[in-house]
């Protein structure tokens, strides 16, 4: 689970920071689910992301480090 200020690959969306995590109950019968509210860093808007979803992929932002090893073990 992510946390609050964490930088994350949020679907075609690109890099979002969690601003919060919050519970709601979408139609008022389901129990209450964990939610993400993510914004982004290059749109001006709010997104409200499932915690357990699995239909939009989420990811951590690597480090420049990791991108640089990542770099140099790709096959020449």
């Amino acid at each position: 689970m992510y946390q609050v200020g964490d930088l994350i690959i949020y679907g075609n969306t690109g890099v979002c920071k969690v601003m919060e995590i919050t519970t709601r109950a979408l139609d008022g019968k389901h129990k209450e689910q964990l939610f993400y509210v993510l914004e982004p860093l290059y749109q001006n808007c709010t997104i409200s992301a499932p915690v357990n979803s699995t239909k939009v992929f989420m990811r951590p932002v690597i480090s420049k480090k990791e991108a640089e090893r990542l770099i140099d073990n790709i096959p020449s």
